[in-house]
């Protein structure tokens, strides 16, 4: 008998509220869609003196963040402080 390995996927909905990506989720690669009202995306990686600062999502346009590496992606805040957010993520 062979085993079957399959890829679990996590999804949820943001409605005026806020998901934290932090390296104990395990997350390696996630999608966010902006499906109403205002969203935004933001890092904390700073690049020389330059912060990250929030991105503001445009409606019904899908961004993916993956990494190739072994390690997860962290540091990454997606709010739906007056909206609805759908996110899409792997470990």
């Amino acid at each position: 008998n062979m085993a079957i390995i399959g890829q679990k996927m996590f999804t949820t909905e943001l409605v005026n509220s806020t998901f934290n990506i932090t390296a104990e989720q395990g997350i390696r690669s996630i999608s966010v869609l902006l499906i109403s009202g205002a969203g935004t995306v933001t890092g904390d990686l700073t690049v020389g003196a330059t912060a990250s600062s929030a991105l503001n999502l445009a409606l019904n346009t899908p961004i993916t963040f993956e990494t190739d590496s072994p390690t997860s992606l962290v540091g990454i805040s997606i709010e739906a402080p007056a909206g609805t957010v759908q996110i899409i993520a792997r470990q």
